[in-house]
């Protein structure tokens, strides 16, 4: 499993459908308070719960969920945008991570790495944030 990094908090959950290692996930839709947290893979610009440890996991399997900490590597979309130290990143299609700029904009957590490379993995420190656009 892939749980590299400092003081990583990790909860479970269950997996809602397959989720790949080292992406965003979110909580799954229909998910509700008490009962088993449920986890999918985040979507393009989806609020983001945290990211995903185990190697891989299929529906109804036990995911490890770190929803903090720093140095947990996250994997790069297809065309992430030039990440350097300390941007915001976002989840893109299957929960890789993609660059933003955009203050209003559900982000997964800072990069600590320079790439610009699809598919490549980062370290980030995990600070997932839920931005609200306000009603006009």
């Amino acid at each position: 499993m892939s749980k590299e990094g400092n003081n990583l908090q990790i909860i479970g959950a269950k997996a809602a459908g397959a989720i790949t290692e080292d992406v965003f996930v979110k909580i799954a839709s229909g998910t509700a308070y008490p009962g088993e947290l449920v986890v999918d893979e985040a979507g393009a610009g989806e609020a983001i719960l945290g990211v995903s440890c185990n190697e891989a996991a299929a529906a109804g399997d036990t995911v490890e969920v770190a929803i903090q900490g720093i140095g947990k590597l996250v994997t790069l979309d297809g065309t992430p945008g030039s990440v350097t130290p300390g941007a915001q990143l976002k989840a893109a299609a299957g929960g890789t991570a993609v660059l933003t700029t955009d203050a209003l904009t559900n982000t997964g957590g800072r990069a600590l790495a320079t790439s610009s490379t699809a598919g490549a993995k980062i370290p980030i420190m995990i600070e997932p944030h839920s931005s609200v656009k306000a009603a006009s």
